[in-house]
């Protein structure tokens, strides 16, 4: 697995910025959420009632608790469910529904949504959060749109970057690849429509434009996912202009897809933001004339100024300062 061509990733760049463009305001500022205790501390039960607690979690996450949303568990056919569920214990493939009347995930109301959760998706937890984040990203486009914020097409793709947006990021990250060795033999799920490449990307924007640890959305990732994010990370803080463009004026990525640069070094980026130092420090830094303990004061003393010129820049400017701790936990990585 890989992330996709430069060409790949300035549409996934281009779509976002649509999606805040038109769709920011109502988004806000949103955490980074994680399969963890924190986000998630309810027990989980397999029932009705707990599905219907992960619901409310998700929805206060992403800022939808005004949205009114019913739970309702049913039971699906066994013709319905893709015959690489396997045993249903959770070590197994996710079940995969058809795509059927019988099997639709969202019913509105005149008075809010009614989200289908049939019992065969219960036994696999990181399956359960993706798709109820894709039916909430979906739920948020409907609310939201209008004839001047209109969902860009193809539908799905947007479901898919919504959640992103919205702080659900990692969890429809896992579901777009969900490896299993069980019983029927090794398989892959892919349950989101843009692939685990393509998330990887959107995730390291939102890092970036959200100003959140990348090295904290790494910690509870699968190997593939964790991977392929690390690696976008180290690719977006390549193409700084380019997300401070999508936090002050994303309209401006929003109608074309724009030109970006491939993955640089740390050391190059580190250089790029500190003009004062010249020519022959950066050749010596790269030929390794800089000892351990000249890199680390450098780190030091490039992160003591961004942190007090920090405290002096509005939200826009979030993005560069997490992209100079990459760099600087990089560097001491690297010495």
């Amino acid at each position: 697995m890989e992330l996709p061509d430069l060409g790949g990733r300035a549409e996934i760049v281009r779509r976002y910025a649509h999606l805040l463009e038109h769709f920011g305001a109502e988004i806000g500022r949103r955490p980074l959420v994680r399969h963890d205790g924190e986000h998630f501390p309810d027990p989980f039960e397999k029932d009705e009632a707990s599905v219907a607690r992960l619901v409310q979690r998700l929805q206060g996450h992403a800022g939808l608790s005004d949205i009114p949303v019913q739970v309702r568990l049913r039971s699906v056919a066994a013709d319905q469910v893709s015959a690489s569920t396997g045993c249903g214990s959770g070590g197994c493939a996710p079940a995969k529904l058809g795509d059927t009347p019988s099997t639709a995930r969202l019913e509105e109301q005149a008075d809010g949504w009614i989200l289908n959760v049939f019992d065969a998706e219960l036994h696999h937890p990181v399956a359960l959060t993706a798709q109820l984040s894709r039916a909430l990203g979906r739920i948020f486009l409907a609310e939201t749109s209008s004839e001047s914020s209109p969902i860009e097409a193809p539908v799905e793709v947007s479901t898919d970057l919504t959640c992103v947006a919205l702080g659900l990021g990692s969890l429809v990250l896992e579901g777009s690849y969900i490896y299993a060795k069980s019983c029927g033999g090794p398989s892959v799920t892919r349950l989101t429509t843009l692939s685990v490449g393509e998330l990887a990307v959107a995730v390291s924007l939102f890092i970036a434009v959200q100003g959140h640890s990348s090295r904290r959305a790494l910690g509870l990732l699968s190997t593939t996912q964790r991977a392929l994010l690390s690696e976008a990370n180290d690719w977006a803080a390549s193409n700084a202009k380019t997300v401070r463009l999508l936090v002050t004026s994303p309209g401006q990525l929003a109608t074309r897809a724009p030109d970006l640069s491939d993955t640089r070094p740390w050391l190059l980026r580190l250089f790029d933001r500190q003009p004062q130092r010249t020519e022959a420090s950066l050749e010596q830094a790269l030929s390794g004339g800089l000892g351990d303990a000249e890199l680390l004061r450098l780190a030091r003393s490039v992160d003591s100024a961004e942190g007090r010129s920090a405290q002096r820049r509005d939200t826009a400017r979030d993005a560069e300062r997490e992209e100079l701790k990459a760099l600087v936990d990089e560097a001491l990585r690297s010495s």
